[in-house]
């Protein structure tokens, strides 16, 4: 979380975050990992840490936060998912 300046939601912003993956749980971050370790291998490269984004928007209407995960190549737009959070007060 980043510290704002008194009045800056009026104005809005958008701050974007860099979470490695499995950051809640063991489970994802375990198979994450296996995951990795087996595409690296079969792509005869290095395993690499795995992150997704979230950007948390600040509007005069409230904060939202948007998560996002990595998009694959050749998918339609139509199978694309948001998943979306609002503060309420």
């Amino acid at each position: 979380m980043t510290a704002r300046a008194a009045g800056s939601v009026a104005a809005g912003g958008v701050d974007l975050y860099w979470l490695p993956l499995g950051a809640g749980g063991h489970s994802v971050r375990l198979n994450g990992r296996a995951y990795e370790a087996v595409a690296a291998l079969v792509e005869r490269r290095p395993a690499c840490d795995l992150y997704h984004t979230a950007l948390e928007v600040h509007v005069p209407e409230g904060r939202f936060v948007i998560e996002q995960t990595p998009v694959r190549c050749c998918v339609s737009v139509d199978e694309y998912e948001v998943v979306l959070e609002r503060e309420t007060s």
